[in-house]
Protein backbone atom coordinates (compact mmCIF):
# COMPACT_ATOMS: atom_id res chain seq x y z
CA UNK A 1 0.00 0.00 0.00
CA UNK A 2 1.40 3.41 -0.94
CA UNK A 3 1.57 6.27 1.57
CA UNK A 4 -1.39 7.96 -0.10
CA UNK A 5 -3.47 4.79 -0.02
CA UNK A 6 -2.51 4.27 3.62
CA UNK A 7 -3.57 7.81 4.60
CA UNK A 8 -6.86 7.46 2.73
CA UNK A 9 -7.52 4.10 4.39
CA UNK A 10 -6.84 5.50 7.89
CA UNK A 11 -8.98 8.59 7.28
CA UNK A 12 -11.88 6.58 5.90
CA UNK A 13 -11.66 4.21 8.87
CA UNK A 14 -11.63 7.13 11.33
CA UNK A 15 -14.70 8.75 9.76
CA UNK A 16 -16.59 5.45 9.76
CA UNK A 17 -15.60 4.80 13.38
CA UNK A 18 -16.75 8.25 14.52
CA UNK A 19 -20.05 7.94 12.63
CA UNK A 20 -20.75 4.51 14.09
CA UNK A 21 -19.55 4.97 17.68
CA UNK A 22 -20.31 8.65 18.28
CA UNK A 23 -23.68 9.29 16.60
CA UNK A 24 -24.05 12.62 18.44
CA UNK A 25 -21.04 13.97 16.57
CA UNK A 26 -21.24 15.80 13.26
CA UNK A 27 -18.28 15.46 10.91
CA UNK A 28 -17.51 18.89 9.42
CA UNK A 29 -14.88 19.12 6.70
CA UNK A 30 -15.89 22.47 5.23
CA UNK A 31 -12.82 24.32 6.49
CA UNK A 32 -10.43 22.71 4.03
CA UNK A 33 -6.70 22.48 4.45
CA UNK A 34 -6.84 18.91 5.69
CA UNK A 35 -8.68 19.73 8.90
CA UNK A 36 -11.88 17.98 9.89
CA UNK A 37 -13.95 18.77 12.96
CA UNK A 38 -15.91 16.28 15.02
CA UNK A 39 -18.57 18.47 16.64
CA UNK A 40 -20.68 17.40 19.62
CA UNK A 41 -24.20 18.32 18.52
CA UNK A 42 -25.57 17.81 22.05
CA UNK A 43 -23.39 20.59 23.46
CA UNK A 44 -24.65 24.10 24.06
CA UNK A 45 -21.17 25.25 22.96
CA UNK A 46 -20.53 23.20 19.79
CA UNK A 47 -17.71 25.47 18.63
CA UNK A 48 -15.82 24.88 21.85
CA UNK A 49 -16.83 21.25 22.27
CA UNK A 50 -15.31 19.82 19.14
CA UNK A 51 -12.25 17.85 18.11
CA UNK A 52 -10.02 18.98 15.27
CA UNK A 53 -8.62 16.03 13.29
CA UNK A 54 -5.68 16.51 10.92
CA UNK A 55 -6.01 14.19 7.91
CA UNK A 56 -2.35 14.08 6.92
CA UNK A 57 -0.86 13.36 10.36
CA UNK A 58 -3.85 11.55 11.92
CA UNK A 59 -3.59 13.72 15.02
CA UNK A 60 -6.26 15.51 17.03
CA UNK A 61 -6.60 18.59 19.16
CA UNK A 62 -9.24 20.02 21.45
CA UNK A 63 -9.48 23.36 23.16
CA UNK A 64 -8.29 23.52 26.77
CA UNK A 65 -11.77 24.65 27.85
CA UNK A 66 -13.64 21.87 26.03
CA UNK A 67 -15.84 19.76 28.26
CA UNK A 68 -14.55 16.53 29.79
CA UNK A 69 -16.64 14.37 27.45
CA UNK A 70 -14.86 15.83 24.42
CA UNK A 71 -11.45 15.38 26.02
CA UNK A 72 -12.33 11.76 26.82
CA UNK A 73 -13.48 11.06 23.28
CA UNK A 74 -10.26 12.62 21.97
CA UNK A 75 -8.19 10.26 24.14
CA UNK A 76 -10.25 7.24 23.04
CA UNK A 77 -9.87 8.17 19.37
CA UNK A 78 -6.11 8.74 19.71
CA UNK A 79 -5.69 5.25 21.17
CA UNK A 80 -7.93 3.71 18.51
CA UNK A 81 -6.13 5.48 15.65
CA UNK A 82 -2.67 4.58 16.97
CA UNK A 83 -3.70 0.92 17.23
CA UNK A 84 -5.12 1.01 13.70
CA UNK A 85 -1.91 2.53 12.32
CA UNK A 86 0.24 -0.08 14.09
CA UNK A 87 -1.90 -2.93 12.77
CA UNK A 88 -1.53 -1.81 9.16
CA UNK A 89 2.09 -0.73 8.96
Amino acid sequence: MTKTQFRKFINKSVFEHVSKNYPDFEIDDNEGGGRVYFIDTTSDRPGDDSIMYERSTHTMCTLNWSNERIKGVERELEIWINNLIQQHQ
